[in-house]
């Protein structure tokens, strides 16, 4: 039997902070169910699945409670629909969320493609069914934390997703665009079982971008983790290890002559060398200041 252990996790609330962190997870859309002339169609954006993540106290597994009362939808409902969670221009709005529901297994939303050129050809491979995979992009405001089996649980008790992201690789298995009217269980458990190497290298690799954010990395060094298939710990040492070779004070010399020669009596050449400790030591402090 499982070992189960549970504790209230600390409440961490989001509540009239505009500096949201917003957590994501992937998820699938559904060609059948798509509406050509109002350019709508269904998706599945959470069914609650398991998520390995990492914080500051180690590797932990997520959950997303469904149960009605846990998920605020009221950011979700006239939401943007957008392009893998990019929000730096207008051009990241691919459309908006018409609705959006929770029935205690899965979160569903209707979402509307905007008639602009340039999201056509997104629309259209919705339509052909090649893009299938979305994303949720969520905030939590309280965890319950549980032990199974030695591993580390938190389970979001009371949560809030902001927006629904059309992305290239799927974190939750069962998130998608629905391919059919009825999703079966032998699909949603198929893809369960093949999740965790795709998740794994798909949350590896948002590790990778978010660190490169925090330290200033460019694309160049992103794309050099990833295609290296560096995980998150080696990232962090690679990370570390550019930003002190960046941030690496140059050392500085400083030569003091020293006469030698007249007597340690002669009160001339003693308050010479006097005078050279003191700007010696001057020159030093100086020299520490600076580099501190």
């Amino acid at each position: 039997m499982a070992d189960t252990a549970t504790t209230r996790a600390r409440t961490r609330s989001n509540v009239g902070n505009d500096n949201v962190c917003l957590l994501t997870r992937r998820a699938t859309l559904a060609p059948a169910t798509a509406d050509p002339e109002a350019r709508t169609v269904e998706v599945v954006w959470s069914t609650g699945a398991p998520v390995r993540r990492r914080d500051m106290a180690g590797q932990y597994i997520e959950r997303l409670s469904l149960a009605p009362e846990a998920v605020d939808l009221s950011r979700l409902e006239g939401a943007s629909v957008l392009d893998a969670h990019r929000q730096t221009a207008v051009r990241d709005v691919l459309g908006s969320v018409r609705s959006a529901t929770v029935d205690g297994k899965r979160g569903t939303a209707l979402i509307q493609f905007s008639a602009r050129p340039e999201v056509e050809p997104v629309w259209q491979d919705v339509l052909a069914g090649i893009l299938r995979h979305v994303s949720v992009g969520y905030s939590v405001e309280d965890w319950a934390e549980t032990v199974e089996n030695g591993a580390r649980v938190l389970t979001a008790m009371r949560w809030t997703p902001h927006e629904i992201s059309l992305v290239p690789t799927p974190a939750d298995p069962g998130a998608h665009i629905r391919m059919e009217t009825e999703m079966t269980e032998t699909t949603t458990r198929e893809a369960a079982d093949a999740a965790p190497t795709t998740e794994t290298r798909a949350e590896a690799n948002a590790e990778i971008r978010s660190i490169a954010r925090i330290a200033g990395l460019d694309q160049s060094w992103i794309d050099g983790q990833i295609d290296a298939n560096a995980d998150a710990d080696t990232a962090r040492r690679a990370a570390f290890e550019a930003l002190a070779k960046r941030s690496a004070p140059s050392i500085r010399t400083e030569q003091v002559r020293v006469e030698i020669g007249g007597g340690h009596d002669d009160p001339a050449h003693r308050a010479r060398q006097m005078g050279e400790a003191l700007y010696a030591r001057k020159r030093s402090l100086w020299a520490t200041v600076s580099l501190s």
